[in-house]
């Protein structure tokens, strides 16, 4: 096997000489005291953290580090912590420092790193220095087929006698190389079979869904979050694990005994990225099918799949009627709607929809019409992100607006069902923040509750994109905001019918999503449409435009539909509701990985992880 050169840090864990620095900046080589063991465990610690090794070793030593019970002795502090981490990587910034510090402290403690003073202690010495001293080395090529299939490297947890018997904890332990039998002691789930929502993406793979494998030397095309450090992995695990526990209410389990949410549990912890199913959202239905026996596949298909039937409410026959009279070419539907107002269209119907509908529906085709002949009847290759938002989709404010019933905000603004979910989850020390951003918001005035939320990319990149499986992981985690945030305020049972919305736009295309809340903890979000206008009009392209409009047309009569049944469920004073379902509901989890929230307040003195 190959094997690591030696550095200076490995020389400063093999020298039983104290590598500290004095207070005057000189060396002290006094052995005596239990001191000794701060320097080669810092060494250590910063090799770990800073060094070369491969990224499977390092979330080895995080895993079990984070098992370790803090003790009282001795107590290193961030001040002496950030010296030795200075002149032992002189290279590093000052924030990665402290860093890694909070790193340390925050997973072997059970707290925020605000939460801690500097004097709190490190953890177990012996111990944790008999697990570092005992991580193996792994040879590059194995350490990227380990993080290829999920292979789980375990160690041993110390026992109490481990550390009282260690009478020379500074031994440094010939490396020991982990079997292939070991590694594979326990059957995980591979990415490439069950990457629901995940943000690492392949650009060469052909996998369904919103991620893809990520092996070998195969570029990837995902954001910060496709390679997440230890720290984020073990802390996304941990997060998932406590949300699961929140549940109270009953899992969903099927006729042959198969608890779905215990398993989906093994299956999620077992995952190194992130992914919608760490916030109990199901997109890729058929990842989850391929978890699950045959007898029981077909049981789940029935309850998830079978809904995508329903998608979006039908526009009624004098509806599409009335659409109908714009379907002209090109040149004559311009000189058409420079001849007609919205009162004149259907002159020549026998039964005519609505006047709001008329009104809408003539709107949003100016608008598209208008929008085409600005630019020649030819859109722009590169355009900005808001002029999609205003400029071609624009007709989003008329189509889904209605006065006092829903209100369309365009641009970027905050998800207050975001910040509710937030500040319910911070500690009474923790900042106050506010929700995470979007490009577009549709909110019911009345009741002060969100629907639907609105992702925009300046250009249609692909759904295997970086940006796309960004969108729609945060698209899916709001709309499970909004979702709960209804049936927080509703009086009774109705997590089966309560749905919420998202719109994805890439560009010149757009995709509808719907969430609803299955059995037990999980969510489905389903993408019920994908459309597109096209780059240029041409004579015959009217009807591909007014396809476009009428799918917007018929989410606009969804979300309406909906907005009149939450009104019912919320009718009576938010003080006076008693619920019967709060504990059915499985927490969205904060994720590291997010787009960072905007924060109100600032007051640590050390910077956040990234």
């Amino acid at each position: 096997m190959t094997k690591r050169p030696i550095t200076f840090i490995d020389q400063s864990i093999q020298s039983p000489q104290k590598a500290r620095r004095t207070e005057d900046g000189s060396a002290n080589t006094d052995t005596e005291g239990p001191e000794m063991v701060l320097s080669p465990l810092m060494t250590r610690l910063t090799h770990m953290i800073f060094g070369d090794r491969p990224r499977k070793v390092e979330l080895c030593a995080m895993d079990y580090m984070e098992a370790l019970v803090s003790s009282s002795t001795p107590t290193p502090k961030t001040s002496d912590y950030l010296a030795f981490m200075k002149a032992a990587c002189p290279t590093q910034s000052g924030k990665n420092v402290a860093r890694a510090w909070n790193t340390i402290k925050r997973r072997l403690g059970d707290a925020k790193k605000h939460d801690f003073p500097d004097e709190d202690h490190l953890g177990n010495m012996d111990t944790l220095i008999t697990a570092l001293n005992e991580v193996p080395e792994i040879d590059a090529s194995v350490a990227r087929t380990a993080m290829t299939d999920e292979a789980a490297i375990s160690l041993p947890l110390p026992s109490s006698s481990s550390s009282s018997s260690s009478s020379s904890p500074l031994k440094t332990a010939t490396p020991k190389v982990v079997s292939s039998s070991r590694r594979s002691s326990k059957t995980t789930i591979s990415r490439s079979s069950f990457s629901c929502g995940s943000s690492n993406n392949s650009g060469n793979s052909s996998n369904s869904g919103d991620s893809s494998s990520n092996s070998g030397n195969t570029s990837s095309s995902g954001d910060s979050s496709s390679h997440p450090s230890a720290s984020q992995i073990i802390e996304m695990k941990a997060l998932f694990k406590d949300n699961f526990r929140q549940f109270q209410g009953a899992p969903w389990s099927l006729s042959s005994g198969t608890v779905i949410d215990d398993r989906l549990l093994e299956a999620i912890t077992d995952m190194s990225h992130e992914s919608i199913l760490h916030s109990f959202v199901i997109k890729d239905v058929d990842a989850v099918l391929a978890l699950f026996e045959a007898e029981d596949q077909e049981e789940i298909a029935s309850t998830m799949v079978a809904r995508q039937d329903k998608g979006l409410l039908e526009l009624s026959e004098d509806e599409l009627g009335f659409l109908a009279q714009f379907n002209m070419p090109r040149d004559e539907l311009v000189e058409f709607m420079a001849d007609h107002s919205w009162r004149s269209v259907g002159t020549s119907l026998e039964n005519k929809p609505s006047t709001e509908f008329q009104k809408v529906a003539y709107s949003c085709v100016a608008h598209v019409l208008g929008t085409y002949e600005k630019y020649g009847f030819s859109l722009p290759n590169t355009p900005l992100e808001s002029w999609c938002t205003h400029g071609l989709w624009g007709f989003l404010n008329s189509a889904l607006h209605q006065y006092q019933v829903l209100e369309y905000t365009p641009g970027e603004v905050h998800s207050e069902a975001s910040a509710h979910r937030q500040q319910k989850q911070r500690s009474r020390q923790g900042r106050r923040q506010v929700g995470h951003k979007v490009d577009g918001m549709v909110g019911l005035p009345a009741r002060s509750l969100e629907i639907l939320y609105v992702e925009a990319d300046k250009k249609d990149s692909g759904a295997k994109s970086t940006k796309c499986s960004h969108d729609i992981r945060k698209l899916c985690k709001l709309m499970k905001d909004a979702h709960d945030a209804i049936r927080e305020r509703t009086t009774a049972n109705v997590r089966e019918e309560v749905k919420t919305f998202g719109l994805r736009i890439s560009g010149t295309s757009a995709t509808v999503l719907t969430l609803h809340q299955l059995p037990g903890r999980f969510y489905q979000a389903i993408p019920e449409v994908d459309m597109s206008f096209p780059g240029v009009w041409t004579q015959h392209d009217t009807q591909t435009i007014t396809s476009v409009i009428t799918w917007i047309l018929r989410l606009r009569k969804t979300i309406l539909a909906m907005a009149e049944r939450i009104f019912k469920w919320t009718s009576e004073p938010k003080s006076s509701q008693r619920s019967k379902d709060h504990d059915h509901m499985a927490p969205t989890m904060t994720s590291p990985q997010l787009v960072p929230t905007f924060l109100t307040t600032v007051n640590e003195d050390i910077p956040p992880l990234e």
